[in-house]
Protein backbone atom coordinates (compact mmCIF):
# COMPACT_ATOMS: atom_id res chain seq x y z
CA UNK A 1 0.00 0.00 0.00
CA UNK A 2 1.04 3.43 -0.63
CA UNK A 3 0.71 6.74 0.26
CA UNK A 4 1.35 9.95 -1.82
CA UNK A 5 3.57 12.72 -0.92
CA UNK A 6 5.39 16.07 -2.89
CA UNK A 7 8.52 16.07 -1.67
CA UNK A 8 11.43 16.67 -3.95
CA UNK A 9 14.80 15.43 -4.11
CA UNK A 10 17.91 17.34 -4.83
CA UNK A 11 21.07 17.96 -6.49
CA UNK A 12 23.93 20.41 -5.78
CA UNK A 13 24.46 23.64 -8.01
CA UNK A 14 27.59 25.64 -8.42
CA UNK A 15 29.38 28.45 -5.85
CA UNK A 16 27.72 32.11 -6.15
CA UNK A 17 30.41 34.61 -6.80
CA UNK A 18 31.48 36.76 -3.58
CA UNK A 19 29.32 39.09 -2.63
CA UNK A 20 26.17 37.31 -3.52
CA UNK A 21 23.87 34.69 -1.61
CA UNK A 22 25.64 31.34 -1.71
CA UNK A 23 22.90 28.47 -3.08
CA UNK A 24 22.54 24.94 -2.87
CA UNK A 25 19.87 24.18 -5.62
CA UNK A 26 17.96 20.99 -6.15
CA UNK A 27 15.16 20.12 -8.53
CA UNK A 28 12.75 17.27 -9.19
CA UNK A 29 9.81 17.84 -11.63
CA UNK A 30 9.28 21.40 -11.26
CA UNK A 31 9.95 21.40 -7.64
CA UNK A 32 13.63 21.72 -6.07
CA UNK A 33 14.84 22.69 -2.31
CA UNK A 34 17.17 25.36 -1.83
CA UNK A 35 19.50 26.36 1.15
CA UNK A 36 20.86 29.91 1.41
CA UNK A 37 23.67 31.40 4.02
CA UNK A 38 23.07 35.55 3.19
CA UNK A 39 25.86 37.82 3.14
CA UNK A 40 26.45 39.85 6.43
CA UNK A 41 28.75 42.24 7.74
CA UNK A 42 30.68 41.03 11.75
CA UNK A 43 31.58 44.27 12.11
CA UNK A 44 32.77 47.15 10.01
CA UNK A 45 36.12 46.38 11.52
CA UNK A 46 36.40 42.88 10.88
CA UNK A 47 36.70 41.21 7.62
CA UNK A 48 33.57 40.94 5.62
CA UNK A 49 31.42 37.73 6.24
CA UNK A 50 30.92 35.60 3.19
CA UNK A 51 30.98 32.50 3.08
CA UNK A 52 33.21 30.46 1.00
CA UNK A 53 32.54 26.77 0.76
CA UNK A 54 35.14 25.20 -1.41
CA UNK A 55 38.14 24.87 -0.27
CA UNK A 56 41.86 24.65 -1.83
CA UNK A 57 45.32 24.40 -0.49
CA UNK A 58 46.18 28.08 -1.33
CA UNK A 59 43.22 29.44 0.22
CA UNK A 60 44.16 27.49 3.54
CA UNK A 61 47.93 28.34 3.54
CA UNK A 62 47.71 31.20 5.82
CA UNK A 63 45.78 28.86 8.08
CA UNK A 64 48.18 26.24 8.08
CA UNK A 65 51.19 27.84 8.29
CA UNK A 66 50.89 28.08 12.21
CA UNK A 67 49.67 25.16 14.53
CA UNK A 68 45.83 24.82 14.22
CA UNK A 69 43.63 25.37 17.65
CA UNK A 70 39.71 23.70 17.55
CA UNK A 71 37.29 26.13 17.96
CA UNK A 72 35.59 24.73 21.22
CA UNK A 73 38.28 22.95 23.38
CA UNK A 74 40.83 25.20 22.28
CA UNK A 75 43.30 22.20 21.92
CA UNK A 76 45.74 22.11 19.00
CA UNK A 77 43.70 20.24 15.98
CA UNK A 78 46.19 20.61 13.39
CA UNK A 79 46.02 16.74 12.92
CA UNK A 80 42.52 16.41 13.14
CA UNK A 81 40.90 14.88 9.94
CA UNK A 82 36.98 15.10 10.70
CA UNK A 83 35.16 17.38 8.26
CA UNK A 84 32.28 19.15 10.29
CA UNK A 85 29.12 20.51 8.95
CA UNK A 86 27.56 23.38 10.56
CA UNK A 87 24.57 22.19 9.06
CA UNK A 88 24.12 18.56 9.36
CA UNK A 89 24.14 16.74 5.93
CA UNK A 90 20.64 14.91 8.09
CA UNK A 91 19.10 18.28 7.50
CA UNK A 92 20.18 18.23 3.82
CA UNK A 93 23.32 20.22 4.06
CA UNK A 94 26.00 19.21 1.89
CA UNK A 95 28.11 22.54 1.62
CA UNK A 96 27.97 24.57 4.50
CA UNK A 97 31.28 22.57 5.85
CA UNK A 98 34.33 23.84 7.92
CA UNK A 99 38.13 23.09 6.61
CA UNK A 100 39.42 19.85 8.56
CA UNK A 101 41.40 21.07 12.22
CA UNK A 102 39.00 24.02 12.52
CA UNK A 103 36.97 21.83 14.82
CA UNK A 104 39.26 18.43 16.61
CA UNK A 105 38.01 14.87 15.72
CA UNK A 106 37.22 14.74 19.07
CA UNK A 107 34.65 17.75 19.62
CA UNK A 108 33.67 16.62 16.27
CA UNK A 109 32.43 13.29 17.26
CA UNK A 110 30.99 14.35 20.36
CA UNK A 111 29.23 16.57 18.94
CA UNK A 112 27.18 14.57 16.27
CA UNK A 113 26.66 12.22 19.38
CA UNK A 114 25.46 14.08 22.24
CA UNK A 115 24.28 17.55 20.08
CA UNK A 116 23.30 16.86 16.70
CA UNK A 117 21.73 13.38 17.29
CA UNK A 118 19.06 14.17 20.21
CA UNK A 119 17.73 16.79 17.79
CA UNK A 120 17.72 14.91 14.95
CA UNK A 121 15.94 12.45 16.46
CA UNK A 122 13.63 14.69 18.27
CA UNK A 123 10.16 13.15 17.02
CA UNK A 124 9.50 16.96 15.38
CA UNK A 125 12.31 16.86 13.44
CA UNK A 126 11.96 13.15 12.98
CA UNK A 127 8.75 13.82 11.18
CA UNK A 128 9.94 16.70 9.24
CA UNK A 129 12.39 14.98 7.53
CA UNK A 130 10.00 12.10 6.66
CA UNK A 131 8.05 14.29 5.30
CA UNK A 132 9.97 16.71 3.37
CA UNK A 133 11.98 13.43 2.28
CA UNK A 134 15.07 14.60 3.78
CA UNK A 135 17.85 11.46 4.12
CA UNK A 136 20.62 11.03 6.42
CA UNK A 137 24.42 10.64 5.26
CA UNK A 138 23.60 7.13 4.84
CA UNK A 139 20.74 7.82 2.27
CA UNK A 140 18.12 6.92 4.83
CA UNK A 141 14.71 8.63 4.90
CA UNK A 142 13.37 8.28 8.68
CA UNK A 143 10.41 6.39 9.35
CA UNK A 144 7.91 7.31 11.17
CA UNK A 145 4.45 5.31 12.95
CA UNK A 146 1.00 5.54 12.06
CA UNK A 147 -2.01 4.19 12.08
CA UNK A 148 -4.62 2.43 9.90
CA UNK A 149 -8.05 3.29 10.66
CA UNK A 150 -9.20 2.36 12.93
CA UNK A 151 -6.78 0.84 15.47
CA UNK A 152 -3.83 -1.08 13.28
CA UNK A 153 -0.16 0.42 13.77
CA UNK A 154 1.94 0.80 10.31
CA UNK A 155 5.62 1.85 10.14
CA UNK A 156 5.71 4.17 6.53
CA UNK A 157 9.25 5.05 5.10
CA UNK A 158 10.00 6.89 2.16
CA UNK A 159 12.85 5.99 -0.81
CA UNK A 160 15.00 9.27 -1.45
CA UNK A 161 15.27 8.72 -5.03
CA UNK A 162 11.50 8.21 -4.92
CA UNK A 163 10.20 10.86 -1.93
CA UNK A 164 7.09 10.86 -3.96
CA UNK A 165 5.68 7.50 -2.88
CA UNK A 166 5.63 6.59 0.80
CA UNK A 167 5.65 3.04 1.69
CA UNK A 168 3.70 1.44 4.62
CA UNK A 169 4.63 -1.97 6.95
CA UNK A 170 1.20 -3.90 8.98
CA UNK A 171 1.54 -6.71 11.09
CA UNK A 172 -0.34 -9.91 10.07
CA UNK A 173 -3.73 -8.16 12.14
CA UNK A 174 -3.58 -4.93 9.83
CA UNK A 175 -2.53 -6.88 6.77
CA UNK A 176 -6.06 -9.00 7.30
CA UNK A 177 -8.01 -6.40 7.70
CA UNK A 178 -7.01 -4.07 4.57
CA UNK A 179 -7.45 -7.27 2.46
CA UNK A 180 -11.24 -7.62 3.81
CA UNK A 181 -12.09 -3.80 2.88
CA UNK A 182 -11.26 -2.48 -1.02
CA UNK A 183 -9.73 0.90 0.08
CA UNK A 184 -8.47 1.95 3.71
CA UNK A 185 -6.77 5.39 5.60
CA UNK A 186 -3.79 5.58 7.17
CA UNK A 187 -2.97 8.76 9.49
CA UNK A 188 0.29 9.81 9.65
CA UNK A 189 1.49 12.15 11.91
CA UNK A 190 2.02 15.86 10.87
CA UNK A 191 3.95 16.72 13.99
CA UNK A 192 6.09 15.48 16.57
CA UNK A 193 7.04 16.85 20.06
CA UNK A 194 9.83 19.14 19.69
CA UNK A 195 12.80 18.86 21.46
CA UNK A 196 13.63 20.28 24.63
CA UNK A 197 14.94 23.95 25.01
CA UNK A 198 18.18 22.85 25.77
CA UNK A 199 18.87 20.81 23.37
CA UNK A 200 17.84 23.55 20.98
CA UNK A 201 20.07 25.80 22.45
CA UNK A 202 23.21 23.85 22.43
CA UNK A 203 22.40 22.62 18.86
CA UNK A 204 22.21 26.43 17.74
CA UNK A 205 24.89 27.35 19.77
CA UNK A 206 27.68 24.93 18.07
CA UNK A 207 26.39 25.98 14.82
CA UNK A 208 26.53 29.78 15.25
CA UNK A 209 29.73 29.29 16.35
CA UNK A 210 30.89 27.58 13.47
CA UNK A 211 29.00 30.01 11.17
CA UNK A 212 31.29 32.49 12.53
CA UNK A 213 34.15 30.59 11.77
CA UNK A 214 33.20 29.67 8.04
CA UNK A 215 33.02 33.10 7.92
CA UNK A 216 36.94 34.14 8.92
CA UNK A 217 39.00 31.08 7.47
CA UNK A 218 40.23 33.46 5.07
CA UNK A 219 41.72 35.83 7.94
CA UNK A 220 43.98 33.50 10.76
CA UNK A 221 43.52 36.58 13.07
CA UNK A 222 39.68 36.44 13.19
CA UNK A 223 39.87 32.50 13.77
CA UNK A 224 42.35 33.15 16.74
CA UNK A 225 39.91 35.54 18.22
CA UNK A 226 37.21 33.33 17.95
CA UNK A 227 39.23 30.87 19.57
CA UNK A 228 40.54 33.04 22.27
CA UNK A 229 38.12 35.47 22.81
CA UNK A 230 36.62 34.69 26.46
CA UNK A 231 33.13 36.27 25.97
CA UNK A 232 32.23 33.18 23.45
CA UNK A 233 33.37 30.96 26.13
CA UNK A 234 29.83 30.89 27.80
CA UNK A 235 28.36 29.47 24.45
CA UNK A 236 31.38 27.04 23.80
CA UNK A 237 30.88 25.47 27.10
CA UNK A 238 26.99 25.50 26.58
CA UNK A 239 27.73 23.78 23.11
CA UNK A 240 29.99 21.16 24.26
CA UNK A 241 28.82 20.94 27.83
CA UNK A 242 25.43 22.11 28.33
CA UNK A 243 26.61 24.28 31.38
CA UNK A 244 23.66 25.97 31.91
CA UNK A 245 20.19 24.26 32.20
CA UNK A 246 18.51 27.04 30.41
CA UNK A 247 19.80 29.54 27.45
CA UNK A 248 16.87 31.35 25.71
CA UNK A 249 16.48 31.46 22.31
CA UNK A 250 13.37 32.78 20.24
CA UNK A 251 11.48 31.07 17.44
CA UNK A 252 8.74 31.48 15.33
CA UNK A 253 7.48 30.66 11.89
CA UNK A 254 8.55 33.19 8.66
CA UNK A 255 7.08 31.16 5.95
CA UNK A 256 4.96 27.82 5.34
CA UNK A 257 7.40 24.69 4.90
CA UNK A 258 6.15 23.95 1.68
CA UNK A 259 6.28 27.52 0.33
CA UNK A 260 7.65 27.55 -3.31
CA UNK A 261 9.20 30.34 -5.41
CA UNK A 262 11.05 30.94 -8.46
CA UNK A 263 14.62 31.13 -8.70
CA UNK A 264 16.71 33.46 -11.38
CA UNK A 265 16.54 30.69 -13.53
CA UNK A 266 12.70 30.32 -13.53
CA UNK A 267 12.77 26.48 -11.45
CA UNK A 268 10.30 26.47 -8.48
CA UNK A 269 12.52 26.52 -5.32
CA UNK A 270 12.21 25.49 -1.91
CA UNK A 271 13.94 26.40 1.26
CA UNK A 272 15.73 23.84 2.82
CA UNK A 273 17.78 25.89 5.58
CA UNK A 274 19.12 29.57 5.70
CA UNK A 275 21.16 31.15 8.03
CA UNK A 276 23.00 34.15 8.79
CA UNK A 277 24.70 35.94 11.83
CA UNK A 278 22.80 39.63 12.80
CA UNK A 279 24.99 42.08 14.60
CA UNK A 280 22.40 44.38 16.49
CA UNK A 281 23.08 48.18 17.40
CA UNK A 282 23.99 46.98 20.92
CA UNK A 283 26.84 44.94 19.03
CA UNK A 284 25.16 42.15 20.32
CA UNK A 285 25.78 38.80 17.83
CA UNK A 286 22.93 36.58 17.10
CA UNK A 287 22.62 33.39 15.41
CA UNK A 288 19.82 33.13 12.87
CA UNK A 289 18.96 29.72 11.31
CA UNK A 290 15.70 28.93 9.74
CA UNK A 291 15.02 24.96 8.83
CA UNK A 292 11.86 24.83 6.36
CA UNK A 293 10.45 28.07 7.57
CA UNK A 294 10.93 27.97 11.00
CA UNK A 295 13.49 30.65 12.33
CA UNK A 296 15.65 30.20 15.69
CA UNK A 297 17.41 33.24 16.86
CA UNK A 298 20.06 32.65 19.93
CA UNK A 299 22.33 35.32 21.62
CA UNK A 300 26.31 34.18 20.95
CA UNK A 301 27.38 36.90 23.57
CA UNK A 302 24.94 35.68 26.68
CA UNK A 303 21.79 34.08 27.62
CA UNK A 304 19.08 36.26 26.85
CA UNK A 305 17.04 37.36 23.84
CA UNK A 306 15.65 40.64 24.90
CA UNK A 307 17.85 42.17 22.27
CA UNK A 308 16.45 40.72 19.34
CA UNK A 309 13.25 41.46 20.70
CA UNK A 310 14.08 44.79 20.43
CA UNK A 311 15.54 44.86 16.89
CA UNK A 312 12.12 43.31 15.61
CA UNK A 313 10.23 45.87 17.17
CA UNK A 314 12.25 48.61 15.65
CA UNK A 315 12.06 46.82 12.51
CA UNK A 316 7.92 45.63 12.37
CA UNK A 317 9.15 41.77 12.62
CA UNK A 318 11.09 41.23 9.87
CA UNK A 319 13.39 38.51 9.87
CA UNK A 320 16.93 39.31 9.64
CA UNK A 321 17.06 36.83 6.78
CA UNK A 322 15.36 39.13 4.30
CA UNK A 323 15.96 42.13 5.49
CA UNK A 324 18.32 44.93 4.44
CA UNK A 325 21.20 43.25 1.82
CA UNK A 326 19.17 40.36 2.09
CA UNK A 327 15.93 41.44 1.27
CA UNK A 328 14.36 40.16 -1.96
Amino acid sequence: MECQSTSPSRRNDGIAPPGQKERTLAEHEGAGKLSRSPDSQLADSQPPLGIRLHWSQASLKGICQSPMHCLFCKEESTGSRSQEHIIPESLGNTRHVLPVGLVCDSCNNYFSREVEKPFLESAAITVLRFHQAIPSKRGRVPSVQGVLVPRFPVMCWKEPKDSVLAHVALEEDGLKHLLSYDTGRIIIPAEGVPPSDRVVSRFLGKAGLEALASRLVRYPEGLKYLVTEPQLDPVRDHARRGTLPDWPYHVRRIYDANRTSPDERGSMVQVVHEFDILQTDSSEYYFILAIFGLEFALNLGGPEVDGYLAWLNCHEGASPLYWGRNAG
